[in-house]
């Protein structure tokens, strides 16, 4: 069974030997801090490894140190090189990079140490592995889209994410929000960085980037422009930005540039979406050939899914998958490939799938009841720190089961296949994590019937 609490003791105690046997190079903390930028941040971790991320003030050697609560100690080394040019209230430019820890245990805490030119930073990592593809799981997974600063420039919501102790956090878009100005930020490479950076230097996020594995998608405002679509001019910057800024497991394929990728958590399998690198516009006349995802995304989702053995599939898009809205960007403006989407999971049979999306200005849980077939769910939430829309508050939905329409909000999936039956847990909670609603469904009803 899995026990929260128990892992961040663990943590908590490997921190502590951390601390005690590297008390000299806690003395170097001054000249460490001088020398960040942003950072660090858990990026991808897996069964037996994990991705620190960070960028500092000039390129520099940095080396990460991980210890379990054995004692074991394990480290390896990298560099921050790739030169980002900031345009904010001063031009600057700052070195971003990634270091790779291999050689660890699944489910197993660490306590990290990041050295910059061989001077510690005082800050510790706290972090679990997880589990391996063979062992039953037990996950939270932190949900949150639709984050502006010019509407909240403290965004305490992130420090509510991180006491709610997730596993693993998915930024489903939205949360480096690019503004309107003279010039607006998505026509400047720069201003684009600095939104990034910008939202990595909040006071309130530190402790989840340290403590919790970030995976990020983008929807419209934080590609481009308000609604832009494959046609967006500066689509190039977006995603050599967004990967400089990012640590994925991978992006696109090898022949195709794109976000999409996909993570493994034991028996869940989380397929991250790129809802707008090869999109045709929203506006786009209806046909099999108008697309929000590309032939070539669209080949691999298929095919993952296919392949996936998780009990778990949980598809994360920027924008809605369910519904019928006429007023908000969704898979609904794409009707054809939706429903190929659909007759796909029927004709292949695919068990256990489950949608999450942001960026849709309200938080609500839809569910798609199909004759002959398993309910779909989507969960959506949003904005985390970004007006509420009216028009979302009155636009009615008639596969809604749960909603929260007057409180910016993050939610939590909990999926847990150690119990039977094993259960999922959609939960939403506002910005000071109080919960706003939640729904539990048994991973069994995510079948199709038998002798259908």
């Amino acid at each position: 069974m899995y026990h929260p609490h128990r892992y961040l003791r663990a943590a908590i105690g490997a921190a502590l030997a951390l601390a005690a046997t590297g008390a000299s190079l806690m003395a170097a903390d001054t000249a460490a801090i001088a020398k960040l930028a942003s950072g660090p941040m858990i990026g991808n971790t897996t069964d037996v490894s994990t991705t620190i991320w960070l960028a500092t003030v000039t390129p520099m050697p940095v080396e990460v140190r991980l210890k379990a609560p054995d004692g074991t100690e394990i480290s390896a080394q990298g560099e921050t090189s790739q030169i980002i040019e900031l345009s904010g209230p001063d031009t600057k430019t700052i070195a971003v990079g990634s270091v790779t820890v291999t050689g660890l245990h699944p489910r197993t805490a660490y306590a990290g140490q990041v050295l910059l030119d061989g001077d510690a930073l005082r800050l510790v990592l706290n972090l679990t592995t997880f589990p391996s593809a063979s062992q039953a799981t037990h996950m939270r997974l932190a949900l949150a889209s639709a984050a502006s600063t010019a509407s909240d420039r403290q965004q305490w919501a992130w420090q509510a994410i991180a006491d709610a102790r997730p596993d693993a956090l998915l930024v489903l878009g939205g949360c480096n929000y690019l503004m309107p100005g003279s010039p607006n930020d998505w026509e400047d490479p720069g201003r684009i960085a600095f939104r990034f950076a910008e939202l990595r230097g909040l006071s309130s996020i530190q402790l989840l980037l340290r403590t919790v594995p970030w995976y990020a998608i983008w929807d419209d405002r934080d590609y481009g422009s308000p609604d832009s679509s494959k046609a967006f001019p500066l689509k190039g910057d977006s995603l050599r930005l967004f990967k400089a800024f990012s640590s994925n497991p991978s992006y696109g394929s090898d022949k195709t540039e794109g976000i999409w990728s996909s993570i493994h958590f034991g028996q869940i399998q989380v397929f991250l979406l790129d809802d707008r690198y090869w999109r045709d516009p929203d506006d786009m006349p209806h046909g099999p050939t108008k697309t929000m995802l590309g032939s070539v995304q669209k080949a691999w989702l298929k095919r993952s899914l296919k392949a996936s053995t998780a009990r778990v599939k949980v598809i994360a898009n920027g924008c809605q998958m369910l519904g019928s809205y006429t007023s908000f960007a969704s898979f609904d403006k794409y009707p054809e490939e939706r429903e190929e989407l659909f007759a796909f999971l029927d004709k292949e049979r695919i068990d256990g799938v489950v949608f999450v999306t942001g960026n849709r200005q309200l938080a609500e849980l839809q569910k798609l009841d199909r004759p002959g077939s398993y309910p779909l769910y989507d969960l959506t939430t949003s904005p985390l720190a970004a007006p509420m829309t009216a028009a979302g508050q009155q636009e009615t939905n008639p596969i809604r089961i749960a909603s929260a329409t007057r409180s910016t909000n993050f939610a939590v999936m909990e999926i847990d296949d150690t119990v039977k039956p094993g259960i999922i847990k959609f939960r939403v909670n506002d910005n000071q994590g109080t919960q706003l609603f939640t729904r539990t469904i048994e991973i069994d009803d995510l079948h199709y019937p038998a002798g259908h």
